[in-house]
């Protein structure tokens, strides 16, 4: 995807936004850009995130906290290194 059409992800509301609107492509960006950790993202019926995470292949389901406490999205998104494909 070109790079114009890439978001920064704000919030974990806007998080919540982009995928509600289609958009489950996510990078965290590593090294000031020069590395990404790939993640699709949905959301489940019960309103907690389902997550892909493409470097090892688990699967996680994280609520909006546990995205601060049992993952790395949190910070990224604190960072602005969360990156909407």
């Amino acid at each position: 995807m070109a790079a114009a059409q890439q978001k920064t992800v704000q919030s974990v509301a806007h998080l919540r936004r982009l995928i509600r609107a289609g958009r489950h492509d996510f990078s965290i960006l590593l090294a000031g850009g020069l590395l990404r950790s790939r993640k699709t993202i949905h959301e489940t019926k019960d309103g907690r995130f389902r997550i892909a995470n493409h470097i090892d292949g688990t699967i996680q389901t994280l609520t909006d906290g546990e995205l601060h406490m049992c993952s790395n999205i949190g910070e990224a998104i604190a960072k602005g290194c969360l990156i909407a494909e």
